[in-house]
């Protein structure tokens, strides 16, 4: 299956006989490296990568996923739920994936993303200042999860996203705007 210009990449002078997905693990071959030799998430489930969660344990994260080519890949190798839930995991993650190829491929809603930024206000607006157009951000995101993120007016308005845009958008009223700072 693998060429042997990709066993030298792999494995660099001692290649094992049988090439799985536990001696690539075992060999602590780099996510960079695995990409240079051209394998993909697809390739390395048929190695014997069991779930998208495992491609952490080889060290690849969302900045890897962030990459249409492989996002695209890992989706057509584990399905939607499964990328997402192995590389979309805190609020640096989600500050990654915004406006990324991969958000588009894999369908990731600002909601979503926002979710993994509770408490992390600085990241949420990271989050809402990729998306495109601005005053549309906050569709589809519910005015509790604008609340968990930390975000509040003074932030929100910084980056262009005043109270009307809050209520139209999120649906929040009286004390949900009283506690966003409006």
């Amino acid at each position: 299956m693998l060429t042997s210009r990709q066993k030298l990449l792999l494995f660099e002078s001692n290649p094992p006989t049988e090439i799985t997905f536990e001696s690539l693990v075992a060999s602590t071959t780099t996510p960079e490296t695995i990409r240079a030799s051209k394998l993909t998430i697809s390739m390395l489930k048929e190695l014997g990568m069991e779930s998208c969660l495992l491609a952490r344990q080889l060290g690849f994260d969302a900045m890897d996923l962030a990459d249409g080519p492989f996002a695209a890949d890992a989706l057509a190798a584990f399905g939607r739920d499964a990328v997402v839930d192995a590389f979309l995991g805190e609020a640096g993650d989600a500050v990654c994936l915004a406006g990324s190829a991969a958000a588009t491929i894999l369908k990731i809603s600002v909601e979503e993303l926002l979710q993994r930024c509770v408490a992390a206000p600085e990241e949420a607006a990271a989050v809402l200042q990729q998306q495109v157009p601005r005053a549309l951000a906050l569709s589809g995101v519910g005015a509790l999860t604008l609340l968990d993120t930390g975000l509040r007016a003074p932030q929100l308005i910084r980056i262009g996203i005043d109270r009307v845009i809050v209520e139209k958008l999120t649906g929040a009223r009286g004390t949900q705007l009283e506690l966003l700072g409006f």
